[in-house]
């Protein structure tokens, strides 16, 4: 049997978990011993808030067993995929597929040079900030304010 520690710092998680699990039980079945639900304010909100903690912490022990048995899955589907990546017998995709050289297709000399707008081609062009941008648009919008 372990001996019981007397300091919380010296503690290592699961045993906090199991300290404050026992004593929510020993709560719970002190007062419940007579085996109903107190009748007195305080001792059933104190039970129940022991209940919802117990509940909680397996709650959240199920999720971490369900998360460990998915990463487990996921693991064993990621070695799948590994081994038979490794069986097609090349670890670079590139080397797999044939590839069929050609001349990159061109423009006849039929077709004219294009006609480029100032600014088209432009890397940074200039930023139009809303104010700019609503004021060009009242002014296509109410082309008479201008003309007086």
């Amino acid at each position: 049997m372990e001996k019981p520690i007397n300091s919380f710092e010296a503690m290592s998680e699961d045993q906090v978990l199991a300290y404050t699990q026992s004593k929510r039980r020993a709560i719970v079945e002190e007062i419940t011993k007579e085996g109903a639900i107190p009748k007195d304010r305080s001792e059933a909100t104190l039970l129940i808030q022991a209940l919802d903690g117990m509940d909680r912490s397996a709650l959240t022990q199920k999720r971490i067993k369900a998360d460990e048995k998915a990463s487990d899955a996921m693991a064993g589907s990621a070695a799948i995929v590994a081994k038979l990546l490794n069986s097609i017998g090349s670890t670079r995709p590139a080397d797999t597929v044939d590839v069929v050289a050609r001349e990159t297709p061109t423009l006849g000399d039929d077709i004219p040079d294009p006609v480029l707008v100032p600014g088209e081609t432009t890397i940074n062009p200039p930023q139009l900030d809303y104010d700019t941008f609503m004021s060009g648009f009242q002014s296509i919008s109410n082309p008479s304010s201008e003309s007086s």
